[in-house]
């Protein structure tokens, strides 16, 4: 997605999370093969994978963009767990 594109160019740090997630600290992240959304809050986003269940915890979260199955969040992502 553009805006963590331009993150990394910058370098703001970046990290991939398992091999379907990737968070750049603290601004956002993207998942990857997402099946549905669970739960959306500013505070909690809740996203359904084909087996388990990614939550993200953090402050002013949003979902910024969802095409085919990919998607991305904006807000500071303080946590990340999967969970099933």
């Amino acid at each position: 997605m553009e805006f963590l594109d331009d993150l990394k160019m910058s370098g703001i740090l970046s990290e991939t999370v398992g091999e379907k997630l990737f968070v750049s600290f603290p601004v956002g992240a993207r998942v990857e093969n997402v099946k549905s959304v669970c739960k959306v809050s500013g505070s909690e986003i809740v996203l359904q994978l084909k087996k388990d269940k990614v939550v993200l915890r953090g402050e002013n979260l949003k979902i910024y963009a969802f095409y085919g199955s990919d998607v991305t969040i904006k807000g500071k992502v303080f946590c990340v767990e999967r969970c099933q």
